[in-house]
């Protein structure tokens, strides 16, 4: 990414974005971002959404639309490493609803006319594709490292039964894994819930 960042025609640029990993199908994966995060950073590709400098130049106060603007014109087209991420004027909510069907994170919506402000206020609003889920912890593998588990077996209710529904075993700092065992810990069994 740096070096497609070096690439650009400009003396100096501040540009608003997001890391991404994108799957097979184009889509960004918060899991993969994590993945590449640890071992892989050539996987990860920047999407430039909002450029807020450009060659020592304040663009914080022209509306959204001229930013992008001028953005667009000085990333390369088609680019892999540093993206530029378009913008769609319209019905926000039917949107919303296309990219949550698209199994896709969520919008991000702005004010087209809008200045930039780095803090949340306003001018712009994060709406996400919530899916949820309920589980049980049924249990936790036993860890060969210093952790105390390598990850938590979760079961799902179905019909009235515990179901099976996998595991999960990322996301824990070391207090976390502390805290879990220690209410685990003394509800053991030996058997199958």
């Amino acid at each position: 990414m740096v070096e497609a960042a070096s690439k650009l025609k400009v003396a100096s640029a501040l540009i608003d974005g997001e890391a991404v990993v994108l799957d097979a199908d184009g889509r960004s994966s918060f899991q993969a971002l994590q993945n590449a995060l640890k071992g892989a950073p050539a996987d990860i590709d920047y999407c430039a959404v909002d450029l807020l400098e450009l060659d020592g130049e304040d663009l914080t106060q022209l509306p959204l639309t001229e930013r992008k603007a001028r953005l667009e014109k000085i990333l390369p087209k088609g680019g892999d490493r540093l993206r530029y991420s378009d913008h769609i004027v319209g019905d926000g909510e039917k949107l919303l609803h296309q990219f949550c069907d698209a199994n896709l994170e969520g919008v991000i919506s702005k004010k087209i006319d809008g200045r930039y402000v780095g803090s949340r206020s306003g001018g712009w609003l994060k709406t996400k594709c919530i899916r949820r889920q309920e589980f049980v912890v049924v249990g936790w593998t036993p860890s060969d490292k210093s952790r105390l588990f390598r990850s938590l077996i979760l079961g799902v209710h179905e019909d009235g039964v515990l179901r099976y529904a996998g595991k999960v075993g990322t996301g824990f700092d070391t207090q976390e894994i502390i805290d879990l065992m220690a209410v685990m810990g003394p509800l053991g069994r030996t058997h199958r819930p």
